[in-house]
């Protein structure tokens, strides 16, 4: 089967003052595809998903989106125009159905001619106009929304994020991007949730601190570090033990790259500036090795959260665990899931 390119990104960067984002991120988004993006806090993720909305706002490279696609972005925190009721917004949805309908239904107020009105028929019976009103009702149950004609300007953050997410399904779009969906959402909708995007026929690209959600949901995963992307094709353990792996070679090959700083700095120091041929080479190369040198590997762990109502049979998960004193290490990358009732 021929999985179509939905979104390409080319050498994108983004910097606010002298603090760099990323630089020169290149990637692409296909059909049917369920993406993470994990980063330490800070590091630029939701900054991405705005770019990927209005690529004016990169510093430079460039967004290729397929011709027609349907794309739609779920904020971390939604916001609807004040006054509207739980009716007015999903039945503001953008679903071409719903769009026929309220065409059909002007030409009907206006008087149109039978001609006129035909057409209008026709178009709300190709874009399922006349089942996207049960989608509506299903989608309002799903979320667990309040009633169709209840004000939504004191609603929680929940009902807010459900309402959003509720347009956003009714709608249907080629690709979403999701920011913490799970954020202020219950156990019983955030299951629902899972399941739902499992299925999905679109796309989707998510940023979630909800371990397990990530864990269900997606199958590929890019890790924003050192400002560029890691490209991980599996769920978040397989990330987990390449990560590691990953980290344990850079750390080795900057270990290397020190000790060969070393030499070469003691060259340096030792050999006299006049220098010909193959000296001159080695003093252009010192630059390179210095530069790998002084890199610092960057500690500070990527945090997810484990939500206890969904532990299971667990009571306590612990990953790479270390602890030492002085000139005393006691443990180093301890790894235990504790379960209930264990000895």
């Amino acid at each position: 089967m021929d999985i179509k390119n939905l979104l390409s990104v080319h050498q994108l960067s983004k910097s606010y003052g002298i603090k760099t984002l990323f630089t020169d991120l290149t990637f692409g988004i296909s059909e049917g595809e369920k993406i993470a993006i994990v980063a330490k806090n800070g590091s630029g993720k939701s900054t991405l998903m705005r770019i990927l909305m209005d690529p004016a706002i990169a510093d430079s490279g460039t967004i290729s989106y397929r011709k027609g696609i349907k794309l739609r972005y779920l904020e971390q925190h939604p916001k609807f125009a004040q006054g509207q009721t739980v009716r007015d917004v999903l039945y503001q949805s953008e679903h071409p159905g719903l769009e026929a309908l309220r065409q059909y239904e002007s030409i009907v107020a206006e008087g149109g001619d039978a001609h006129a009105m035909q057409l209008a028929l026709d178009k709300v019976e190709a874009t399922g106009g006349w089942t996207v009103d049960g989608r509506i009702q299903e989608m309002h149950g799903k979320m667990n929304l309040p009633a169709m004609d209840r004000i939504i300007d004191k609603f929680s953050g929940g009902e807010i994020k459900r309402l959003a997410m509720a347009q956003l399904f009714i709608e249907e779009p080629d690709l979403i991007l999701m920011d913490e969906p799970t954020n202020h959402l219950d156990l019983d909708i955030i299951e629902w949730l899972e399941e739902y995007l499992i299925g999905y026929k679109g796309a989707l690209l998510m940023i979630t601190h909800d371990r397990y959600f990530l864990e269900r949901v997606c199958g590929t995963i890019y890790e924003l570090d050192n400002h560029t992307f890691f490209k991980y094709d599996g769920n978040y353990s397989y990330f987990l033990e390449q990560k590691e792996l990953r980290e344990a070679n850079e750390a080795a090959n900057l270990h290397k790259a020190k000790q060969l700083f070393k030499k070469e700095l003691d060259w340096m120091r030792r050999t006299p500036s006049a220098r010909t041929g193959k000296a001159k080479d080695r003093i252009d190369r010192f630059g390179e090795v210095k530069k790998i040198a002084k890199q610092r590997l960057d500690d500070r762990e990527i945090s997810l959260a484990i939500n206890s109502q969904r532990l299971g049979g667990k009571i306590l998960e612990l990953h790479k665990v270390g602890k030492s004193f002085p000139e005393k290490l006691l443990i180093e990358s301890f790894n235990y899931t504790f379960k209930k009732g264990e000895r």
